[in-house]
């Protein structure tokens, strides 16, 4: 045997050995709609009744049903905040959204300036959002972090923002990805901080493949719907019918698919290009599957005034979790890191005036 013959046969016998040691953990979500909604009928009643009081207690039981039910590697996940908390930043949020209301609609001349207050808040909105929800998310008595990069989220929120009109939008791929991996890159599990090691491109090819398919798909259905009032001989019942009933349909079915296909697309990417020291994560969902999800869940929701929240929630989540997956070497290697946790103010005024904060 040479010695380039016998070095391939170590390097070979290295890789199989890795691929043995390496263990694919698939995620589940055992939850059901009709053990959730019991949980979401009761929530919602007491919200009410306390004229949003509860809503906080709400907000935890919901979050420690899911993170409770959502299982990899046959260890459950743990929500571990405290309800007080958040109620005392709802209410600070609450005060914020009312002074911005009240100010709108007397002094119109100075409501442009609340919006870049709120610019300027935002990135620290971000940060001590991610780190209060980070802080109380746990994983096998294992807490998540977040690290406080201030000065890179104002740049990253604040600053690249700002050149959107600059740029007539074109700028916003990069913002998201930035966003997405300023995200990604400040997250630890322990003392493991996560990375994220894709590129900008596939961005710009996924929200520009949704842009070419929503102008294809505009100009078929509005074709068709010139087609079908010839073929009716411009009828009025007719007319009617197409304008009132399929035109809406055809144009809902296009955006459920374009946001299906971006966030099917976005989500795989984050997942696939992201590791937590030697763990990696594969998600699989499917463009069309996630479209049709959004649709059905949107129809069921508004057909049920409501009531079928609870199984539009689970579904989406047992959805996410099959096409998961973490590949590890060994799940024990991880070590807690100490810390403490922040206030809910940043993750209550972000949810108030939507300011989307999450992957």
């Amino acid at each position: 045997m040479t010695d380039e013959t016998a070095d391939n046969s170590i390097i070979i016998n290295e890789l199989a050995q890795d691929t043995n040691d390496r263990h694919i953990h698939q995620f589940s979500f055992n939850g059901s709609a009709g053990e959730y909604f019991r949980i979401w009928i009761v929530n919602l009643c007491l919200t009410i009744i306390t004229l949003g009081i509860y809503s906080a207690w709400a907000k935890v039981r919901t979050h420690q049903y899911f993170y409770a039910n959502t299982r990899v590697a046959n260890e459950q996940f743990d929500y571990l905040a405290n309800p007080l908390n958040i109620l005392k930043g709802r209410v600070i949020a609450l005060v914020a959204f009312i002074i911005y209301m009240i100010t709108s609609q007397f002094f119109p001349l100075i409501a442009p300036g609340f919006g870049l207050i709120f610019l300027a808040v935002l990135p620290w909105l971000v940060v001590r959002s991610m780190s209060f929800r980070n802080f109380n998310s746990a994983y096998r008595n294992i807490r998540f972090g977040f690290n406080r990069n201030y000065r890179e989220s104002y740049w990253v929120f604040a600053g690249l923002l700002l050149l959107l009109p600059l740029t007539l939008g074109l700028i916003y791929p990069y913002v998201q990805y930035r966003q997405k991996r300023f995200l990604i890159d400040n997250a630890r599990y322990g003392e493991s901080q996560f990375n994220f090691k894709g590129g900008i491109r596939e961005f710009y090819d996924i929200y520009f493949t949704a842009v070419m398919i929503g102008i294809a798909g505009f100009v078929i259905i509005f074709l068709a719907q010139m087609v079908l009032a010839e073929a009716f001989n411009n009828l009025l019942p007719a007319l009617a019918f197409i304008n009132v009933g399929l035109f809406p349909l055809f144009m809902f079915a296009l955006y459920a698919f374009i946001y299906g296909y971006i966030n099917a697309n976005v989500q795989n990417y984050l997942y696939n290009q992201s590791n937590l020291d030697s763990c990696g994560f594969t998600s699989t969902l499917s463009p069309m599957g996630l479209a049709s999800i959004y649709a059905t869940n949107t129809l069921a929701i508004m057909f049920s005034f409501g009531l079928m929240i609870p199984w539009a929630m689970v579904r989406t989540a047992r959805y996410r979790a099959d096409n998961l997956t973490l590949n590890s070497d060994d799940l024990d290697s991880f070590t807690a890191k100490q810390g403490t946790g922040d206030n809910a103010i940043g993750e209550e005024v972000g949810e108030m005036f939507d300011a989307g904060i999450g992957l």
